[in-house]
Order: structure tokens, then sequence, then C-alpha cells
């Protein structure tokens, strides 16, 4: 029988150094199994796509499906050739066998494929074998890798060669469905250990299977058949681009198919690829963390790279891995692999950069989940880290501070740093300390603060202190304040002491921060100015005039003294009303022994006096020396000492007097009561003197006229006696300067009203001079039935008094009382007297009725004498 020639390739292989290998290899993978538990999916995966890797227009799916027992792993790819089953057989990947040709396999059963025996030492195997006749065959057999030494593992793997040839020279095949599931792995789960690590690949392969497809065409679809917990997810690739930076890739699990979108930016011309994960919302798209999930993907994820921090997914089928696909070779930098893998990350910096500006300026939120740059945990030996952050880590950070990226509470989405301006981004050694420094600097428009909720994301990512916003910070922005009704301003609707209270609470809660009290003017005076924490008290004088008294003296409490309002303890100095009544004290001594006259001494104690009558026990305690001499001190600060004796003479006044200041220091308003009177006193007797000058000046001019004129004092002011006669004419006179009306009081009213013919008002507009008989007689207006106008009022004011009267004198049992009888007066407005009858005429209608007069007596002598 003709020699196949794949016999004559297993013969060159060596079987003893074959055997060598998987058993190094295996020995390792025992000592590696914990971070290696979910590999065997990414294998299995990676063979399968590279099966199609050749064949441009082909496309592999998979499937998966775990059971109690077994797990097993199908996909339609391509048939396996000689180079395969070498490969699977021998453990010598492709690439070796193919060395010095590129080919477009990640690498295909090579020591990557003995991982998946960390399910199972025996791998049951079918698929399509075809030859280098180009015949095809069925095959099947099992891959038993089970042994510790060399000699164990040696006949093993002669059973697999020929259980391989006799599976394929007995089922030859002329014709097979591509598109169907011609190749598997079978892996039997005989141990609990076994199960679990077939648990944390499937449930690590449904994590991070959608990364994979995004960047890897050439899967069609994965499909997870979980038969433990009843599910069934299928991932399928978008056939269609949705948007320049979204690709999507469809789950369907039941009935139920949803896309799953993912920000996504390309360079082809270099094969890599940058991607994170997104979650639609109402307004856009949440981009998803980033936490433990594998930031460097050589076509499939290299587990132990969860920490690499690069701040999205780099995806390259160009990058060398090391062995156990846990990292990239990034040191020694004249190796080429090393050098390929750093043109890599560069590349991908570029493409970061490009879809950063683009989401910034998008509906895309939580950007800080694509900005973790930290340095990445990786192994020195592996790791060039000045290379690194020179190259990548700087870079990335510049983009992200200038780049508008972050929400803000107020402000918007702005830049870390831009200009003068940057984000206050609140610092704590745990979350309870930012969200209170978040709440204590949420006021108005100073402090430029992220989002609440997103405070702590940023705090994980910072790389510098130099946008830290903490106590220190607040501090800061106080003390560029002048004074308290500043800062109120900036601060809005928060009440500023509980604000400032809060802060101090705060901060002093570590005793070392009381020195930054030191440096910053943060603790208010009780003039609202802001001092250090070494130049203000705590006030326990409590007594307004003893700060009064001292001020006045020199020295300024309020200066020095923190409000009531303000709750501090940390000053390192009180100030009480001891220290205070000896500065007061040793002042007024300073004083008195000097002789001096200082007004300010005099007025301070004066008030200090004052103070000893409202609070003798403290005057005696706290002011022994100056509480003794009390009385002496206040009448040596009496400067007008005639007002003094004045008071003092009128000894039967001395309590009245004493009782209208005690009733004065207490209602302030009494005292404007009686300044109003002495005033109006004063004011009434200015206009009593003012009307008697006038009368006198209007009695001298009707003198002049020969008439006989004659002061009176009740009803009315001047009587002219008639010539020749008995009859009195009556005049009451009136001086205005400020009122639209005079007042006649009622026993003028009803002289008036009794006498209508022989009664005159007499209103005199007094402009300030003084009056002359010219002045009167240019400005005198006479009303001559001033009688008759007043006459109905009168009458009525007469009915009213008697009703009055009848009233207050009734013996019933219920009486009404009336107080300061019935005070009022007769006000005649200048529409009335402003249309009397000038002086000149009323000359000549008292001469003209003196004539009357005198005829009609005449008339009657005449009659009596019958004439």
């Amino acid at each position: 029988m003709k020699t196949l020639s794949i016999e004559k390739g297993f013969d060159e292989d060596g079987i003893r150094s074959i055997a060598d290998k998987i058993k190094t290899r295996l020995h390792d993978l025992d000592k590696t199994v914990e971070n290696n538990k979910g590999r065997w999916a990414w294998e299995l995966l990676q063979n399968a796509k590279d099966s199609v890797a050749d064949t441009d227009k082909r496309k592999v799916s998979v499937q998966i499906e775990l059971n109690q027992n077994r797990v097993v792993f199908r996909h339609n790819g391509t048939h396996f050739d000689e180079q395969d089953v070498r490969g699977i057989i021998n453990q010598i990947s492709s690439k070796e066998v193919t060395e010095g040709t590129k080919r477009k396999q990640t690498g295909r059963f090579g020591t990557g494929f003995l991982t998946t025996h960390i399910l199972s030492k025996v791998i049951y195997i079918e698929g399509i074998y075809e030859s280098n006749d180009k015949e095809f065959s069925r095959f099947n057999f099992s891959l038993d890798r089970n042994g510790k030494t060399r000699d164990d593992l040696i006949p093993k793997i002669q059973k697999a060669r020929q259980d391989f040839l006799n599976s394929i020279k007995q089922n030859k095949i002329d014709t097979h469905d591509e598109s169907a599931y011609n190749t598997s792995f079978v892996y039997n789960l005989d141990t609990d250990e076994e199960k679990k690590i077939a648990r944390v690949g499937i449930d690590e392969f449904t994590k991070l299977i959608p990364y994979v497809l995004a960047s890897i065409q050439a899967i069609d679809s994965v499909e997870i058949i979980d038969n433990i917990n009843n599910s069934k997810i299928k991932f399928e690739n978008n056939k269609e681009a949705t948007d320049k930076f979204i690709i999507e890739i469809f789950k369907t699990e039941g009935e139920k198919t949803t896309p799953i979108k993912l920000l996504f930016s390309k360079d082809n011309d270099f094969a890599v690829s940058i991607a994170a994960i997104l979650e639609t919302t109402e307004n856009g798209y949440n981009i998803l963390n980033l936490n433990n999930i594998p930031k460097l993907f050589c076509d499939f994820p290299l587990i132990g790279t969860e920490k690499f921090y690069f701040p999205v997914i780099v995806n390259s089928f160009d990058f060398t891995p090391q062995t156990e696909r846990d990292g990239v070779w990034l040191k020694k930098k004249d190796d080429i692999e090393v050098k390929i893998n750093r043109e890599i990350l560069e590349k991908a910096v570029g493409l970061y950069k490009n879809l950063l500006v683009e989401v910034a300026k998008g509906n895309f939120y939580n950007l800080f989940n694509i900005a973790d740059t930290r340095n990445p945990e990786a192994d020195e030996k592996y790791f060039d880290e000045k290379w690194y952050q020179n190259k990548i880590q700087i870079p990335l950070r510049e983009s992200i501070q200038i780049t508008p990226i972050v929400d803000t509470i107020r402000n918007g989405r702005v830049a870390i740093k831009e200009n003068d301006s940057c984000v206050d981004f609140p610092y704590g050694i745990n979350k309870e300390e930012r969200e209170k420094i978040c709440e204590l600097c949420n006021i108005q428009e100073h402090f430029v603060l992220p989002l609440q909720t997103h405070i702590h994301k940023w705090s994980d990512i910072l790389w510098t202190n130099e946008f830290n916003c903490n106590d220190e910070s607040i501090l800061k922005f106080i003390s560029g304040k002048s004074n308290i009704s500043e800062l109120q301003e900036s601060i809005g609707e928060k009440n500023v002491f509980e604000w400032l209270n809060e802060i101090y609470r705060f901060t002093i809660k570590e005793k070392k921060n009381l020195e930054t009290f030191k440096k910053y003017s943060v603790l208010p005076n009780q003039k609202g100015t802001f001092k250090k924490r070494n130049d203000i008290s705590k006030d326990q004088i409590k007594d307004d005039e003893l700060k009064k008294i001292a001020l006045q003296l020199g020295y300024d409490y309020y200066d020095i003294l923190l409000p009531d309002e303000i709750d501090f303890d940390e000053s390192p100095s009180t100030k009480t009303k001891d220290s205070i009544a000896r500065q007061i004290t040793d002042e007024i001594n300073k004083y008195l022994k000097s002789g001096d006259e200082k007004e300010n001494v005099k007025v301070a104690t004066r008030q200090l006096t004052k103070w000893f009558k409202d609070n003798e026990e403290d005057g005696k305690k706290h002011f022994p020396e100056l509480y003794k001499k009390r009385e002496k001190l206040f009448l040596d600060t009496i400067k007008d000492q005639s007002s003094l004796y004045l008071v003092a003479d009128n000894e039967e006044q001395l309590p009245t007097l004493a009782k209208i200041a005690e009733a004065i220091k207490g209602d302030s308003n009494i005292l404007t009561l009686i300044l109003n009177l002495i005033r109006e006193k004063q004011e009434l007797n200015e206009l009593k003197e003012v009307g008697e000058y006038f009368e006198k000046v209007l009695a001298d001019a009707l003198i002049q006229h020969e008439f006989q004129v004659e002061k009176v004092s009740v009803g009315r002011d001047l009587i002219i006696t008639l010539k020749n006669s008995k009859t009195e004419y009556s005049i009451e006179v009136k001086s205005t300067r400020y009122y639209d009306f005079v007042a006649m009081t009622p026993a003028q009213g009803k002289t008036a009203s009794a006498n209508p013919d022989n009664y005159a008002l007499c209103v005199i507009h007094n402009d300030g001079t003084t009056p002359t008989v010219e002045y009167v007689r240019d400005n005198a207006k006479l009303i001559l039935d001033i009688g008759e106008q007043v006459n109905k009022k009168v009458i009525k004011m007469e009915e009213f008094e008697n009703k009055h009267s009848e009233i207050s004198t009734t013996s019933d049992d219920i009486v009404l009382a009336f107080e300061n009888g019935l005070d009022y007066k007769y006000q005649i407005s200048n529409k009335i007297w402003g249309q009397g009858k000038t002086f000149e005429q009323f000359i000549k209608f008292i001469s003209d009725r003196q004539t009357t007069i005198l005829e009609t007596a005449l008339q009657l002598d005449g009659k009596q004498n019958g004439l």
C-alpha cells in the first residue's frame, strides 16, 4: 500500500520531542490554571476563525454547548488540511509549520490549543480532512493527554495518529455541506474543578464576545447553549455599519433580539481598532465602564490585561502576545515584535484622540469611563514604563485634559482645563468626604463641579492633584472675600453662617488642618471682616455695651471677636468680661491721673456709670475700683454744669424728673412727645405774640381814623365804639402764614353768631416780616358777615353741648363719661376769608355804619321832641 505523505510527516516531527513539549506545557498549565480558566473558549474560537483566514469571503459560525458533564464546541469553518492535523496531534502551531510565509491566521493548534486540556485531558475531535491529493474524508479520534512522563504520552500520541489515519481511510466522502457544523471538539467534565472551569469560560465568553465580533468580521455568529441554565444566546455580527463611530452586535435570547452598541474606531491600514461598550438611553448613549475587561485583544482577549488601564479596548491581529496570552511584549525596543506592539499602541492613541473629540460633541455621556490612564499593572520584565509614559500616557492625558468631556452641575460640558479655568474635582479619602466637599462647594458659579453622581468615578482616575477641590480650596475661596456680606452674595440662598459652620466642622475633623486657618483669613469678626485663626478670639464677654465703651477708648473688640453665629472652638484665645474690664479700667485711670480733657474718655466714663446702674453685681465684680466712685465719675463727665445745678436745685421735682428720665430710657418716643409739646408751646407763644402785635397794629390803624378802640380778651379782640353812640362793633384778629384755615374759638363763634351785624373777622397773612400799619392796611381781609356764616354751626354745637350735658349729668346707673370736655374750634376756610373786605373797604363800611346810626338816632330824637 502506498505510504501517505502525512505518515511520512509524522515520522519527521520526532515523537519524542513532541511528547516532551506536550508534557512541559501541560505541567505549566497546571501551575497557572487560576489565570487561565476562561482561555479554553478563546483558543477554540481562534482555531475556528483561523480555519477561514485564508478564504476572503468565507465566514464562520460557532456553537458552544454546555451540559452537566461535557462541553461541545462546534463550528462550520473550512476543513482540516495536513498542517492542521499535524498541528493538533503533534502540538505544533501552523505558524511554526509555515515559517517564512505570511498567513492570516492568529495561530492554529499550537501550544495555545493545549490550554483547552484544562477542561479535560481527553478531547474527542470530529471533522473533514482534505488530503494533498484533494480527497475528502470524515474523521474522528480522541486526543488523550493523560500522563506525567514522556513515556506516558508517546503511546497516546501514536494512538491518536493511528486512529486518525484509520478514520480517514474508512470515511472517504465525495461531497459535504460546507455551511454545516462539520467540526466539533467534545470535552467530558469528570471533576467539579473541570465543571467550574467550564462555567468560568462560558460566562467570560458571553461577556466579551461582543468586543471580539466588533473587530473580526470573519466570525458571523456565536451561539451559546447553556443546558444547565436552560438558556440559549446568539451573537451575530451586523452586516452594515450604523454610524461612523458606532457598530452593532445583535444579541438574540429566546425570541428577543436586541442590538449591543459599541463605540468603535478602526485604522484599516494598520489593523488596529479601539472600542467601548454603550448603553442606549432616551437622550443618547451612556458609555459603560471597562472594569474587569481586558484592555488588549489580539483578535481575542488577552486575559490578564484588565489592569493595563488604556482608556479603551485596543484590538490588533498584529499584536505579539506573551506565551500565556496575558499581555504583550513592550520592553527591549530593538526587538521587532516589541517594536510592532509599541507601534500598535501609539496608533491606538491617535484613534483615541479623534474618537474623544467626536464623542465630546455628541450625545454621549459618562465619558469618564473612557478616561482612565493610570499606570498599567504589568510585569516590569515585559513593560517599559518610561516609554509608556512618554509615548502613551502623556499624550492620552493631554488629550483628555483639553477636550470637553466633564459634565458639570452648573457649567454644562467642559474641559478639565481650559485657559485659566479648570474643573474642581471634589477630593477626599473616602466617598463621604468627596460628597461633602461637593455639597459645600455647590454654590452659584464659583466652583466648576462635576455632576455629583460622577465625582467618585473621576476621583478614581485623575492623575494629578492639580484639579483637586478640598477643604483648603473652600477656605481659599472664602479668604478671597472681603467680608461676610460679599460671601453671602457669592453663595446665593444658603445661610452664610450655617454654611461656614459646616465647613469649619468638616475641616477640623483632622487637627492638622488647623494650620490652614493660620494661612487663610476665613473666620469672620463681629464686623463681618475675615481674620486668620491667630488674629481672632472667642467671645465670652457677651455684652455689647462694654464693647461700645471699649471702642470709645480705642479698643475695637468687634474686630477681634468671633460673632455668636459662628461655631468654632479652636480659637487660640478667649476674651472675657475680666479682660475687657481691665482694659477699660486702665484707660480711665490713665485719664484721671493725666487730667487731660478727652471727650471720648468722658463719653466712655458716662456710658460705664450708666452700665453700673443696670449691672450692679457685674460692676462690683469686674470694676471694683471704678464702681465705688461711680457717682463722682459721672458728675465729672458733665460739661453743662449749670444745667446740672438747675436740675439739682429743683429738689422737689427730682423724683418726677427721674421717672421721666427712666421712662425716656425705656421708650424713646416719650422724649419725642415731650420735645414736641415744648416746641408746640413755644410756637403757640410765638403765635400769641405775633397775634397780639397784629392786634395792636390794627388798633393803631383804626385810631388813625379817629375810632375809639378797646382791647378785650373774650369772644373778640377789639371793640370799636361808634362816635355819638353806645353801639359797639367787634373785631376778631387772626394771623396766618402756612394754613388754608384760621380757627375761631367756641366763644368767638358764639359772639359772632349773636351779633352778626356788629362783628367782623379780620385775617392778616403773615409773610414773616415785621408788620406795620401800612402792611395791615394792604393785607388785612375783613369778613363782615362772619356771624351769619358761622351761625348754623354754632346752633348745632349748642344743641350737641346740651345733649352732652344731659348724658353726663344723668342719674342712670349707666352713664357716659366725657374726658377733656369738648375741645373744638370753628375753622374758617380761606375761601371765606380770602373774599373779605380790604382795610380801606372796612373803614368806609364802618364809617357809613357810624353815619347811619347817627342819622337814625337824630330821627328818633326828633320824633320824641315832636318834630
